[in-house]
């Protein structure tokens, strides 16, 4: 890689090294996936493509969920939320809430990871019409009532997922 980045222009660095964060986390590997993201976003901060940013902002989130680093994940993404509200994407918007409410859920805010899902996360898959992220935040959320051992409740949004699932035939 760093004789790569003397030859290439920041583009090309900027996959090579994304791509190496994803071989590291296939590889069980999440502490060198964590420094190689965060290279990626080094990169991408000078250019001004904001979906290659948003992109790298999720992979490091995610990395940072997985080993356990909620408030560093929490802050990642946040920072993947203002960039996704900048592009105007609802999509993303969701995907940044969630991981915002997973990071809080791992830290035992349940209250506030219930609500980032509820009020902000799937009102944004709705309107971005992306049910399968929709059927996984009911999901998430009903893992977040699992942990507070509300199984009722938890009960209830898989329920509401199977139910999407069935009628958009998603499998």
């Amino acid at each position: 890689l760093n004789r790569i980045r003397q030859n290439y222009d920041d583009q090309v660095n900027l996959a090579l090294v994304n791509e190496a964060g994803l071989f590291a986390i296939n590889n069980n590997l999440p502490d060198q996936a964590i420094s190689y993201f965060e290279n990626a976003i080094l990169i991408a901060a000078k250019e001004s493509n904001k979906l290659d940013r948003i992109v790298l902002h999720q992979n490091l989130a995610a990395v940072l969920l997985y080993s356990g680093n909620f408030e560093k994940a929490s802050a990642v993404a946040q920072e993947n939320l203002n960039l996704a509200v900048q592009s105007k994407d609802y999509h993303d918007q969701a995907n940044a809430w969630m991981q915002i409410a997973l990071a809080k859920s791992g830290r035992r805010n349940y209250h506030e990871a219930e609500q980032n899902i509820i009020r902000k996360a799937i009102p944004l898959y709705n309107k971005a019409k992306a049910y399968e992220d929709k059927i996984i935040a009911w999901e998430q959320l009903a893992q977040v009532y699992f942990e507070q051992n509300k199984y009722t409740e938890a009960q209830w949004f898989l329920l509401q997922a199977q139910q999407l699932a069935e009628n958009k035939k998603i499998t």
